[in-house]
């Protein structure tokens, strides 16, 4: 009787074992649990987002890099943080204060920590002297002497290119200008000579300039069955100093490559 029993209960014991070795393998996706705790879980971990930066953290400076101007601004104590700021730059010359264009580098953000700065450009390109810039992002604030000239005082080409299907329809692109102040634009544009299209310019919420449309397709040059249209303009002024929106309306059926040269020239060049 007593080898029944004993008999019995290591096979109780093996059954157990067993069922708790089964618990442990079949929980899934590698994680194991606990043969005692079979509904235990893992804890999920998160990373929290940094803090905004404080006012005291970080700085903004003017400087002049090889011999382009510059603002920069930069971490300089306490822990990491976050920043999002839009940059302003304002020069003045003589008593005439204008707003500096800045390229795609109006937007100041991301994580500052020890040593980490965000520099960005810009040019004066009219003629003159004794500048001073006075550059604002948020809180913070610098002002300074700075230099005629930069990168975006030279001529550039902006070159963009747009395939329409079968049907009539609209695309757009956008394109950063260099100052319109102080260049003088173009736009040359190459299509099919039978596709009908409407091209129009529009600087940030402004109102929309008249590229190519109908009337002007007349002054093209005709070349192997394409267009080649040039649009002359001269500065635009302030007002074109936001990002292009570039709009082309397709009228007409049929498939159409149509490619832009977008210019900026300094206007005394």
């Amino acid at each position: 009787m007593r080898r029944l029993f004993t008999a019995l209960l290591i096979v109780a014991i093996a059954g157990i074992t067993t069922a708790a070795l089964v618990d442990v393998f079949i929980s899934g996706s590698g994680e194991r649990r606990s043969a005692l705790e079979p509904g235990a879980t893992a804890s999920p971990t998160t990373t929290a987002p940094l803090p905004a930066c404080d006012r005291n953290q970080l700085v903004l400076e003017l400087e002049v890099l090889g011999a382009t101007n510059a603002v920069a601004l930069r971490h300089v104590e306490g822990p990491p943080c976050q920043a999002d700021l839009t940059l302003l730059v304002f020069v003045t010359s003589h008593g005439w204060r204008s707003e500096t264009p800045l390229l795609d580098g109006a937007v100041l953000d991301g994580a500052y920590s020890q040593g980490v700065e965000r520099s960005v450009p810009f040019s004066i390109c009219r003629a003159g002297s004794e500048f001073t810039a006075e550059a604002i992002a948020g809180p913070y604030h610098a002002t300074g002497d700075v230099q005629p000239g930069g990168e975006n005082c030279e001529a550039a080409i902006r070159e963009v290119a747009v395939d329409f299907g079968r049907r009539p329809g609209t695309i757009q692109f956008r394109i950063t200008p260099l100052d319109p102040v102080t260049h003088a634009v173009s736009f040359l544009i190459d299509l099919p000579r039978r596709t009908d299209v409407r091209v129009t310019a529009q600087a940030g919420a402004g109102p929309f300039l008249e590229v190519l449309d109908r009337g002007q397709r007349e002054s093209c040059r005709h070349i192997a069955g394409r267009d080649s249209c040039l649009t002359d303009y001269g500065p635009l002024g302030e007002g074109a100093r936001d990002r292009w929106t570039i709009s082309v309306h397709k009228r007409s059926e049929g498939r159409a490559h149509i490619s832009f040269a977008i210019s900026f020239v300094p206007a005394d060049g």
